[in-house]
């Protein structure tokens, strides 16, 4: 049995026996997955023994389950797919919304296993936190052991937000073949999320990547999941645990970029309690964000790969932004834009020299691109379009982080490290430059 974990930031393809619950036939088959792409299997056969098709037929499971060459077990949520071929040749492709990877020989049970909490991890969490470094005194001559100073507690405690729990784990761990001249130390760190009631699943794959998009307004990469484990109660006994390993289609497009302390524009460090808040506000404003936020989480994840999609992306999510938090249901687009730079001044003026420009220049290529009577020629060349993306992109983030209660100070640290925001200020368009 193999316990490396399936993970986020790699393709992989696995190649084993599959199952259907309280099914009759048993097939071959190869579980595959790329990033950016759906997970899938293939199989030799359909589970309902199809002898001959004169079309595709489809195909729906609940659950499959698997067993690799190297005894690893897997549970597969949620498959649908087809089933080709003729005579005797025919071939499954299903694609599968949830994979779970044992740590004991065991398959999930839904009967029986009751999720209690996750910890993940991401490609983020060391640079956020970082600053907090563990220290070791060198070995002793006299007794050759290593002594270390852990400056972090094996948990930090970020949030309780009625049942849910969320904190920080530190992992340390070291391995040496000589203590005086080969000393390797490790620190992985953990978010876990104790979900207090028991949840389904999909429950938990909804509140990883809604926490997750979280920390990704504070970085100027993707975020993206590295490993996700699941913590497993047999419900006629809290004592016997295990482990699942769980994989699921995340947001980001382009994954496995580990981030360091350089691309983290808000750090944890200095700013625990100014982030735990921001955390709070951000579980408390679930409706916008899971509604509102989805048009800049878009261009943020780069799903939208048109300059144009991404421009109406962020001006919609603008007004959106506007309305929902300064309760003005009626006032124009420049009115909205105008208000916004003018309620962030202090952060924004070297970014928009000339606001009533910019405010001008936006609104009439939006009506240009989306209406029907609108501006009748493009007042953004495609050589600008970065220009305004960006721009309308910080000025989103600045606004909705206010709301969260970043402070002031953090915001204008924040925008600073950001380096596209610093070349586009100090690359304006003519048309808008003082």
């Amino acid at each position: 049995m193999d316990n490396t974990p399936i993970s986020f930031d790699r393709d992989f393809s696995i190649n084993g026996k599959w199952w259907v619950p309280n099914g009759q036939i048993e097939l071959y088959g190869e579980l595959i997955y790329k990033q950016g792409e759906e997970i899938t299997l293939k199989l030799s056969n359909a589970f309902n023994g199809e002898d001959d098709l004169k079309y595709p037929s489809l195909q729906k499971h609940d659950t499959i389950l698997g067993i690799d060459s190297k005894g690893n077990y897997y549970t597969l949520l949620n498959a649908t797919g087809f089933t080709h071929g003729r005579s005797i040749y025919f071939q499954t492709t299903l694609t599968i919304e949830y994979v779970l990877k044992s740590h004991w020989q065991i398959h999930f049970d839904f009967q029986k296993h009751k999720i209690r909490a996750a910890n993940f991890t991401t490609n983020f969490f060391m640079a956020f936190l970082h600053g907090k470094y563990n220290s070791f005194e060198g070995p002793s001559l006299q007794h050759q052991v290593l002594q270390m100073s852990l400056k972090e507690t094996p948990d930090m405690d970020i949030l309780q937000m009625g049942p849910l729990k969320l904190s920080f784990l530190f992992d340390y761990g070291y391995h040496t073949t000589n203590p005086l001249y080969n000393f390797h130390f490790n620190q992985d760190i953990h978010l876990k999320a104790d979900f207090g009631d028991n949840v389904k699943v999909k429950e938990v794959a909804i509140e990883l990547n809604f926490i997750k998009d979280f920390f990704s307004l504070f970085s100027y990469y993707q975020i993206s999941f590295r490993t996700a484990y699941l913590d497993i109660a047999d419900e006629n006994s809290d004592i016997q645990r295990c482990k699942f390993n769980l994989l699921f289609i995340e947001r980001a497009t382009r994954l496995g970029q580990l981030i360091n302390i350089w691309d983290v524009l808000l750090p944890f460090t200095g700013r625990e309690d100014e982030i735990k808040l921001a955390l709070t506000n951000w579980f408390n404003n679930r409706e916008f964000v899971v509604n509102g936020l989805s048009l800049y989480f878009d261009v943020s994840y780069n799903k939208v790969k048109q300059p144009i999609n991404a421009f109406l992306n962020l001006v919609f999510a603008l007004e959106t932004f506007h309305k929902t938090y300064h309760y003005s249901s009626r006032k124009t687009l420049r009115t909205r834009l105008e208000q916004l730079i003018q309620k962030n001044q202090g952060i924004l003026t070297p970014y928009f020299p000339d606001p009533e420009k910019f405010c001008q220049r936006v609104v009439s290529q939006r009506n240009y691109l989306a209406h029907e009577h609108g501006s009748p020629n493009s007042v953004i060349s495609s050589d600008d379009y970065p220009y305004y993306i960006h721009m309308l992109k910080l000025l989103f983030e600045i606004s909705f982080l206010k709301i969260m209660d970043i402070s002031p100070d953090s915001l204008e640290f924040f925008a600073k490290k950001n380096r596209s925001y610093e070349y586009y200020k100090n690359n304006i368009p003519r048309d808008i430059a003082i």
